[in-house]
């Protein structure tokens, strides 16, 4: 309403739409310009990305790199060009694994161009019946830019109970990606398994997944 103070304005809207826009005023060189903000920008400097709301597809008996991501709330679509130096993401996924021994299991977190987070397979120990799963990552943007100028690094850890003693098997993970990163472009996160060998018997399935901005 014109001459009201948008604090005065009744509220309207509890969320914030992916596809919303906001006019702002930034600081140009000391110019204060107008611009438009997309909605899906706001959510990921607010801090929550995206939450898995439902199981995800079952990885078994396959050694097709695969989705493993379930439906969800909030979004995986990282703008272009909203990258600075220092922004990082952090993954966390839970879920049920039935594993043959010595075989191999690969998670990678990516976008539809470039891995953000590939840290090669992972030896398995004998995991039966299905037992739970975690998997952490962290990535950081070391520089922004088209592919060959920009950077990220990731790092984190994979822990599933394992047969022998009722263990916990822990698995480092470490990449860098100085290569086809691209901060020019829209990044859609997605995370994907793939097994060496396929067996019944080689099974995992999500049950959570988060994905955070936290920095």
């Amino acid at each position: 309403m014109a001459g009201q103070e948008i604090n005065q304005y009744a509220i309207e809207r509890n969320t914030i739409g992916d596809l919303d826009y906001f006019d702002l005023d930034w600081n140009d060189g000391g110019v204060f310009k107008t611009a438009k903000i997309k909605g899906s920008v706001f959510k990921g400097i607010n801090g929550g990305l995206f939450a898995q709301t439902e199981d995800g597809p079952i990885l078994d008996n396959s050694i097709t790199e695969s989705s493993i991501l379930g439906n969800g709330a909030g979004t995986l679509l990282i703008p272009s060009n909203t990258w600075e130096e220092g922004q990082s993401y952090s993954l966390l996924a839970t879920g049920t694994i039935q594993a043959v021994l010595n075989d191999q299991i690969t998670f990678t977190l990516k976008s539809n161009t470039a891995d953000f987070v590939a840290p090669g397979a992972m030896t398995m120990f004998q995991i039966t019946p299905a037992n739970f799963w975690r998997l952490e990552m962290i990535m950081t943007c070391r520089s922004i830019g088209g592919v060959g100028v920009a950077e990220i690094e990731g790092s984190g850890t994979f822990q599933c109970k394992v047969d022998t003693g009722a263990q916990y098997k822990t698995y480092p993970i470490e990449f860098n990606n100085p290569t086809t990163f691209d901060t020019t472009i829209d990044n859609t996160l997605d995370l994907t398994g793939e097994w060496s060998a396929a067996s019944p018997n080689n099974r995992l399935m999500t049950r959570t997944v988060n994905f955070k901005r936290t920095m």
